[in-house]
């Protein structure tokens, strides 16, 4: 289905306001659906028969043949489990014309009685160097385990297919030494492809959600407060060391595909952080077809500058806002620091002024002093930063009109600042872009005619 949208673009030269993926003029465009985008989901596989499925482009078997019969890398007509296919509703809720890529990194073992084995070392014997522990993607234990090296090689056949984003909507026990075993691959993939990874439903955060580069989401419930079921609770925090996870929260109650679909094809309520994940893997796919440009690290700082502040600080940096991602479409700096220090200028109207910095971690951690400088000297700081973060972020509720400075000082970090707020609005008219409603359960996504966008700098 496509919705048309006629643009009249407004181009004011003094601020130097642009869409980077609009010209001026008026124009028909497409409403983004994530259309081309390709998503790679390291999961339980893929039923792309399934009625109210979207596009599966391919779905490969990672598994070794001796745990699941199959042999490895054999590409599969039907290799899914419900989790995958649960996850991957999620995404084509958002971003309905994209297309899915399935590696499947975990299998199933029962006994006579149903009962799930939680290990491929008890069942199989393999030596404790390959296992994940609790690779889990529901709870603190599960039938479902997977081998470290399978999920390396998923992660690996992601890259090599071409994907644009990556889902990983599982985890396991963080600690410094599965960081450089495990998580340090997805971090060092992660400046090249965003790769979006659930916190987890238990104490701190599960690796691989404790790199630095990934982007990590936990959950919250339709009133907004952290999500919670019996044991279950959405993860966060790093035991090992003083950083903020996750970056951002979404709703952790959602409506998704029923993988039980043979009595009919419908949409279920399933919660936990494995189906907030997906929301922003969604977004990001929304934003790849705007702008296919974009970088992991441009991603990640308009993702957490556009969201919304969370009731407590301590669950996460931001809660996921879709809407003002995709209508605002904040304004965004990147480059690489070369040890002497920058500035930035940018004209706020007055208002509301959110500024966010992130940079990417490469070898070893490093630091980026950061501020941002009013037109009257004053300097604002991120306040709420942790020892060991690399996401600054600061917003002013009522800006001094006039020209800000953002500052920076770091070694050779390469960094993105996303800058927004209320002179730097796309404003739709009656009609947004994207809804999405109070309790997170689904995606509106009935006909739209918008008849213009205005985007204009007030202070003209």
């Amino acid at each position: 289905m496509i919705r048309t949208v006629s643009i009249i673009l407004l181009t004011c030269v003094l601020c130097s306001c642009q869409i980077s993926v609009h010209s001026s003029g008026v124009e028909d465009l497409k409403f983004p659906t994530g259309k081309g985008v390709k998503v790679a989901l390291l999961d339980l596989g893929i039923d792309e028969n399934h009625p109210m499925a979207g596009e599966v482009l391919k779905a490969y078997d990672m598994v070794p043949e001796d745990i699941d019969g199959n042999s490895p890398y054999e590409l599969k007509e039907i290799g899914g489990d419900w989790h995958g296919t649960e996850v991957a509703g999620v995404i084509w809720q958002i971003a309905p014309e994209s297309l899915i890529l399935s590696y499947k990194v975990f299998h199933a073992f029962y006994d006579g009685n149903g009962n799930g084995f939680c290990d491929y070392g008890e069942h199989l014997g393999i030596s404790d160097d390959r296992l994940l522990r609790h690779i889990n993607p529901i709870g603190e234990f599960s039938e479902y385990q997977a081998i470290n090296l399978d999920i390396l090689e998923g992660l690996r056949k992601a890259v090599e297919d071409g994907a644009d984003v990556i889902n990983v909507s599982i985890g396991e026990p963080s600690s410094p030494e599965v960081y450089y075993s495990f998580t340090k691959e997805f971090d060092e993939i992660a400046t090249e492809i965003p790769i979006v990874v659930s916190s987890g439903n238990y104490g701190t955060v599960a690796a691989p959600g404790d790199g630095y580069n990934v982007i990590t989401v936990g959950a919250i419930d339709p009133s907004g407060n952290i999500w919670r079921n019996g044991k279950m609770e959405s993860a966060r925090g790093i035991w090992w060391e003083k950083r903020r996870k996750p970056e951002l929260l979404a709703y952790g109650q959602v409506l998704t595909l029923n993988s039980d679909w043979e009595s009919g094809a419908e949409l279920i309520s399933l919660e936990g952080t494995s189906f907030a994940a997906p929301q922003v893997t969604g977004a990001i796919a929304l934003l790849k077809e705007l702008n296919p440009d974009l970088t992991p690290v441009e991603i990640k700082a308009i993702l957490i500058n556009s969201s919304d502040p969370p009731k407590d600080k301590s669950w996460g940096i931001g809660v996921l806002n879709i809407e003002r991602a995709i209508n605002e479409r904040d304004e965004v700096i990147s480059g690489r620091l070369n040890k002497s220090p920058r500035y930035y200028t940018f004209y706020s109207p007055g208002g509301e002024l959110r500024v966010t910095l992130v940079w990417e971690i490469e070898e070893e951690f490093s630091r980026i002093e950061f501020y941002l400088e009013s037109p009257r000297g004053e300097r604002y700081y991120d306040l709420e930063a942790l020892e060991k973060d690399n996401v600054r972020r600061i917003t002013i509720e009522n800006s001094e009109p006039g020209i800000w400075r953002a500052f920076l000082l770091g070694n050779r970090e390469k960094f993105a600042i996303a800058y927004g707020g209320d002179g730097l609005k796309v404003r739709p008219g009656e009609n947004a872009l994207l809804s999405i409603p109070l309790d997170g359960e689904c995606l509106l996504r009935s006909e739209v005619q918008i008849t213009q966008l205005d985007y204009r700098c007030d202070h003209l």
